[in-house]
């Protein structure tokens, strides 16, 4: 097997394990939309890495890494953002009832707001995009700047991502039988406490990065 794909599968199958806000959006939505309404916010999540990868190849790593004074400013930006979502899911109104019970009922959210949905979820998180920075720098070097292994890699690492998240995905859909939609509702309300907690940690990390900047 190529080292380039061992790497990548290694890469996928690291990430695949890892549990963030992104992944609490997919297990969320598959419970409330279905396993086969969540594949595009799935497609969402796909593209957003795979644009992330791109804009850090072609220079936006090297940006970030020759102003460090921007990573911090990033990091609480990113956390502010993603505080603001979370605190979004834990207002309750009677809409979301409503919604909830639309849910049971069988109607569902269009697709393309799903895929918008899983693409903003991964994009506006600061650690996806600083975890690729680190990556895109990393294989780059390793595999001497080789356009083919490096593309080869990315795109192992994409795959293996996929495949397991739609595992995920069509596991977590199957709790869909137990929901009420006032367990929907609080299933949201759990997603928006995890949220503003990864939000907080950002921003704390923020103020400790700006710190050593200083």
């Amino acid at each position: 097997m190529p080292d380039f794909i061992l790497s990548g599968l290694l890469m996928g199958l690291l990430l695949s394990i890892a549990a963030g806000p992104t992944m609490l959006a997919l297990i969320q939505s598959s419970i409330a939309e279905g396993a086969k309404r969540t594949l595009f916010m799935e497609m969402g999540v796909l593209i957003s890495d795979a644009f992330l990868i791109a804009v850090t190849y072609f220079g936006l790593g090297q940006f970030l890494s020759v102003s460090p004074k921007l990573e911090p400013l990033y990091l609480g930006l990113g956390g502010a953002l993603i505080i603001g979502m979370g605190a979004y899911k834990l207002k309750i109104r009677h809409s979301q009832l409503r919604q909830a019970h639309r849910w049971m009922e069988g109607q569902k959210s269009l697709p393309l707001t799903l895929l918008w949905k899983g693409f903003m979820y991964n994009s506006v998180n600061p650690s996806v995009l600083l975890f690729w920075i680190g990556s895109v720098t990393l294989i780059t070097a390793q595999f001497s700047q080789n356009s083919v292994k490096i593309a080869g890699h990315f795109l192992t690492t994409l795959a293996v991502m996929f495949g397991t998240d739609v595992l995920k995905i069509y596991g977590s859909s199957r709790l869909r039988a137990l929901m009420t939609p006032r367990r929907l509702i609080r299933l949201s309300q759990f997603m928006g406490w995890a949220l503003m907690l990864f939000g907080v940690f950002l921003l704390i990390k923020a103020g400790v990065r700006l710190y050593q900047t200083a």
